[in-house]
């Protein structure tokens, strides 16, 4: 796997980056979309500040997502929105934690470790997609074969039998997620897996179950086709 692929282990886990079913397949989607590692939205235009230069040759900067929003002068941090007012810098040498990068709001002064959602939008490559095992580590181009196939007119998962080449709803790879209930206070609300053809019961969620859908991200500078 190339270096530049990016694999948003930790973000994403609660929110794979999937196209929406409801969007028209017909239509041609855009090479590329961009994907916030922190709220999980997804933007097929860049949400990012767009920068535009007057005739007088002063940088302004416009927001994509919110097109009824004033427009605001660069280094402005008065009349900045307050979610565009967070900057990236680094503790200064000498310091604890020296050179470690951190956001800084030039509004309210507030400072964060994390970064914040205006700057945590990635630009990923639509059609250039691969699959991560939260649970292994494991990356792959070929759909595993633990994913199953979704039948929409049932919503259930099936899978392909490897000797006989027929759909099957049952699998080794078929797990069942359930969740304790207030039957059992003590336990109410936790989670096990169970294995529907041998009843195998895991406390901790089954590599089977953990293949998701990522896509590779856009490295800064390459041009688009």
């Amino acid at each position: 796997m190339k270096t530049a692929t990016f694999f948003l282990a930790l973000a994403l886990v609660a929110a794979p980056l999937l196209v929406s079913a409801a969007e028209d397949e017909s239509a041609k989607k855009p090479d590329v979309f961009f994907y916030n590692t922190v709220t999980g939205a997804v933007s097929w235009i860049d949400p990012r500040p767009a920068e535009h230069i007057d005739d007088e040759g002063r940088v302004y900067y416009t927001d994509p997502l919110k097109p009824e929003q004033e427009p605001w002068w660069k280094f402005d941090t008065e009349h900045a929105p307050l979610e565009h007012s967070w900057v990236l810098r680094n503790v200064p040498v000498g310091e604890e934690n020296a050179g470690k990068p951190y956001f800084h709001n030039t509004k309210t002064h507030d400072v964060s470790w994390e970064v914040p959602p205006n700057l945590a939008w990635k630009k990923m490559h639509s059609d250039r997609v691969f699959y991560y095992n939260t649970v292994t580590g494991e990356s792959t181009r070929e759909r595993p074969e633990q994913m199953g196939h979704h039948d929409e007119s049932s919503g259930r998962t099936y899978w392909i039998d490897k000797t006989t080449g027929e759909a099957t709803w049952e699998s080794e790879h078929w797990w069942t997620e359930v969740t304790i209930g207030d039957e059992d206070p003590e336990y109410a609300g936790r989670t096990y897996w169970v294995q529907e053809l041998t009843q195998e019961v895991s406390v901790e969620k089954p590599a089977a179950l953990a293949w998701v859908e990522w896509h590779e991200e856009v490295p800064e500078g390459e041009k688009e086709l």
